[in-house]
């Protein structure tokens, strides 16, 4: 295997690295690597558009022979179980927003809610200090009727 110092850096032929690695090895880098983002992203793309962004793609070849790629065989894996996928997901969307729904619901109950005893003080307020005026009349007793619920 090839490696080269470069100042504070080695250099490895990625390709090199990979045919010098045991099975084992390869199977753990695969592991590790199928966990991060851009590389999920990267097979999605290639499995459903047949490149990546920047127009990479892994072997492809006749999907219908005994001996299809991976890629090739990716893609019916995925066409096999896109309803039982897209059921989860919708499943999970569906979720997600009766959850939004819910809050939304509650966040207007809790705010009417609030609006209401606002209401109410306020009008109390004006009832003590009418009291506190001597001056209560019969418009402030039917406010403060509503207020109560009466």
């Amino acid at each position: 295997m090839n490696v080269k110092v470069d100042g504070r850096n080695l250099k490895i032929d990625i390709w090199d690295l990979l045919s010098h690695l045991p099975e084992e090895g390869k199977l753990d880098l695969a592991d590790t690597l199928g966990c991060m983002d851009q590389v999920i992203k990267n097979v999605a793309a290639q499995i459903i558009d047949g490149y990546t962004e920047a127009g990479s793609h892994g072997a492809t070849g006749d999907p219908l022979s005994s001996w299809p790629s991976q890629l090739d065989a990716a893609r019916k894996y995925v066409a096999e179980n896109s309803s039982e996928t897209a059921k989860q997901e919708i499943w999970r969307l569906t979720w997600l927003l009766q959850m939004s729904r819910d809050a939304e619901e509650k966040h207007y109950a809790t705010k009417r809610q609030n609006e209401d005893l606002t209401w109410r003080v306020k009008v109390l307020s004006e009832l003590l200090e009418a009291v506190s005026n001597h001056v209560i009349d019969e418009d402030l007793i039917e406010r403060i009727d509503n207020a109560l619920g009466r």
